[in-house]
């Protein structure tokens, strides 16, 4: 699988409902012998595993199933990242699928592109309707661009990212295993070594939404909101410790790190009103403030409402807390 141009990292746990749909978009025969796919089952206990092995039989030059026992998300990219051999590195979680128009138009951008990462778009898709999720600047679309000129106006999840396998490898990111949300950890500090970058306005990546036990729900937002919290402080630490002020990639770091720690202020909000939630609030707030006062800062300036909310909390010294608890 050494003259892949394209490694598509799958994430699997007990997702049998939804695999065969997640692979099954990914057979595109003009493109197939582009791609190599390592499906990494992560200690399923249903039929996840013998799915993915029953397309690795039917294309052994494409795809590899591997069973590993239980280690989180996390564990899979890990792996993923050890074993790819592709030019180009992309993650897929196994309840969700590509858009295979746009798989198509992706592979042969990256079959000419020499940039170290192609964001494209990626769609939100509900039970009733679909939603684009991100958009780029037409100016900037197609052209290889400097990554400290970039305009980023918000930040940029792993669903849209497509980046160069040396340039991950060369980050030596390494995700925490049994934890969710470290797929921000992924999307901020793989980019430490990249230079150049390249947007297109096609979706590939569709995001299924609604699923049962999905880490964004609200539910499981406020019952994770420990690990949120320290997702957000590790990255401003690794941001302060491993971050200069020359670093070409530092505007998209920061910005996505400063996103991160805003999705714990949005966990802590959800919450039911409390004295303990605020307290919760304002020790957090003041340890990112010690920690990087440009995160701090750049968690004001992001272009979404959770961020002006903070912002009129801050003002009113967490006064306003009370009024927007729950709210948000």
């Amino acid at each position: 699988m050494n003259d892949k141009i394209l490694t598509i990292s799958i994430a699997a746990y007990n997702v049998e409902k939804y695999i065969r749909d997640t692979l099954d978009s990914l057979i595109v025969p003009e493109i197939l012998s582009d791609i190599e796919v390592l499906v990494v089952d992560d200690g399923s206990t249903d039929s996840t595993y013998s799915i993915a092995k029953e397309y690795e039989d039917k294309y052994p030059n494409v795809f590899k199933a591997i069973h590993k026992d239980n280690g989180g998300y996390g564990s899979t990219v890990n792996y993923s990242i050890d074993n790819a051999h592709g030019k180009y590195f992309k993650l897929l979680d196994g309840d969700d699928w590509f858009d295979k128009d746009g798989f198509i138009k992706l592979i042969n951008v990256l079959n000419k592109s020499s940039c170290d990462v192609v964001l494209t778009q990626f769609c939100k898709v509900y039970e009733d309707n679909k939603i684009v999720a991100i958009r780029f600047d037409e100016k900037q679309v197609g052209k290889e661009i400097r990554i400290g000129k970039f305009n980023f106006n918000a930040a940029v999840p792993m669903h849209a990212v497509t980046i160069k396998t040396d340039k991950l490898k060369e980050s030596r990111v390494k995700l925490p295993e049994h934890m969710l949300y470290t797929d921000n950890i992924y999307a901020a500090q793989s980019f430490v070594h990249v230079d150049t970058i390249q947007c297109d306005n096609f979706v590939v990546y569709n995001y299924r939404q609604g699923v049962d036990g999905q880490s964004v729900s609200d539910r499981s937002l406020i019952e994770h909101i420990d690990e949120s919290i320290k997702i957000a402080i590790d990255l401003t630490m690794f941001y302060a410790d491993k971050v200069s002020h020359d670093m070409k990639s530092r505007n998209y770091i920061e910005m996505n790190i400063a996103s991160t720690c805003v999705n714990a202020i949005v966990g802590i909000l959800k919450m039911k009103p409390s004295k303990k939630a605020l307290n919760m609030l304002k020790t957090f707030d003041k340890e990112i403030k010690e920690l990087s006062n440009d995160i701090y800062m750049r968690m004001e300036k992001l272009d979404r409402k959770a961020s002006q909310v903070l912002k009129f909390i801050r003002t009113t010294n967490y006064l306003l807390y009370w009024v927007f608890a729950s709210k948000v």
